[in-house]
């Protein structure tokens, strides 16, 4: 097989690949970091295109594809490292100012790169060899070795970022390390071996150090299922729940959070992602002790907040080999359920008071034998009518019993009549 077909081979591969993981990645974009892992590997995507597109065009055309490239080479370095970053939880770092100033040298390098006395590159030489257009000859200026330099810095601070979490962290982390790890170094191994004259000029091979790139992405997405933390059905169910959820590393750092718990918090859901969830609430407050509770593998308990009461649990999330790698913190709204067990101990406590009442008048009395008033708790005698009025709800109409009538007022007769014996 001809050398450039088998390149240009290798190129559709590559682009393939690559394309395959991005459509990957992009149904699992609402993961933490998905959505810089899509532009990374859309960036390489694009990456390899300008390669091919270089190596097919006519001179005058690859030098216009060469200041684009460098925009692009630029975006992939800076994509890697947010993705790899946020991953890592050293994204939160990094305020919305120092994002955007990530991508001002890849555009200072473009712009640059438009004319041969912009500072970039100058004295380019274009030459063809197998039917391919290569750079034959090209000198740099200062603004190329910047552009260079903080490429590089981005990516061997990405490389130390991997080899931290693969020491210290979860058993998850250290298994999406490697691939990362190896995705991430193989385009410099590439790109120094282009510099250095190792790879023939003819054949750019950063396609290859891609392609390694890709493969290891590929395995990472699917094999250790690097997008994987966060169910497919996340959007529909956690954000749509009404009780807050929330979940955390093994440092206690936010991975995702929905709407829900966010508003408790006061803040955005974006803002909280890469943040130690406990320093999200002031510590002394109820809600500030129970998320340091939760994180700490306490009991559930419920707390106070504001006018509504929350039950907090932690739920431990068990790596397939080691230890729990992530916690899920849920507020649960008990807020109705204590409204009505403070109306039931309410009432338990108005009916224990009316048994009292009751209870006094079913004890033993101290009663007059003559006069028949009762002795009360104060030592004071009342009739038997002012007892029972004072102790009860009861009221007295007062009359005359047949035999008492009979022994006050003998006179009267009240005797019913006999009814007269009809005739026969």
């Amino acid at each position: 097989m001809r050398p450039d077909v088998a390149y240009l081979l290798l190129i559709v591969a590559t682009l393939a690949l690559l394309g395959a993981v991005c459509a990957t990645a992009w149904r699992r974009r609402r993961a933490p970091g998905g959505r810089r892992f899509v532009a990374f590997v859309a960036a390489a995507w694009l990456w390899v295109l300008l390669v091919a597109a270089m190596a097919l065009a006519d001179p005058p055309t690859a030098r216009v594809l060469l200041a684009v490239k460098y925009l692009v080479i630029g975006t992939t370095f800076t994509t890697s490292f947010l993705f790899i970053a946020e991953r890592t939880g050293h994204l939160a770092r990094l305020g919305p100012a120092r994002l955007a100033a990530l991508f001002a040298i890849p555009l200072l390098g473009h712009l640059a790169s438009l004319s041969d006395h912009g500072g970039m590159v100058g004295g380019i030489v274009f030459a063809r060899q197998y039917g391919l257009t290569y750079i034959a000859e090209i000198t740099f200026g200062p603004v190329y070795w910047v552009f260079t330099l903080y490429g590089y810095s981005l990516a061997f601070a990405a490389l130390a970022f991997l080899a931290l979490a693969r020491r210290s962290a979860h058993a998850l982390a250290r298994e999406q390390a490697p691939p990362l790890f190896v995705g991430v170094l193989a385009p410099l191994v590439a790109n120094v071996a282009l510099l250095t004259g190792l790879a023939p000029r003819a054949f750019d091979p950063m396609p290859v150090g891609l392609a390694v790139s890709a493969a290891c992405l590929w395995w990472g997405t699917h094999r250790r299922r690097m997008l994987d933390l966060i169910p497919v059905a996340r959007s529909v169910l956690v954000d749509a729940l009404d009780d807050g959820v929330a979940i955390v590393d093994d440092t206690g750092r936010v991975l995702d959070i929905n709407p829900r718990f966010a508003a408790v918090l006061g803040i955005a859901p974006a803002a909280a992602i890469g943040l130690p969830l406990a320093e999200r609430a002031p510590a002394g407050t109820p809600l500030g002790d129970a998320l340091r509770g939760a994180l700490d593998a306490a009991a559930p308990r419920a707390i106070s907040h504001g006018a509504q009461v929350f039950d907090v649990r932690a739920i431990a999330v068990d790596a397939a080999r080691g230890p729990a790698s992530a916690r899920i913190v849920v507020l649960h709204d008990v807020t109705e359920r204590q409204r009505w067990q403070d109306e039931q101990q309410r009432l338990i406590g108005e009916l224990q008071e009316a048994l009292a009442q009751v209870r006094t008048l079913s004890g033993l009395l101290p009663i007059c034998a003559s006069c028949k008033r009762i002795r009360d708790d104060d030592g004071a005698w009342q009739t038997v009518e002012r007892y029972i009025q004072t102790h009860t709800d009861a009221e007295f109409s007062h009359g005359v019993c047949p035999t008492c009538m009979d022994t006050l007022y003998p006179e009267l007769d009240l005797a019913p009549a006999t009814p007269p014996r009809t005739p026969r």
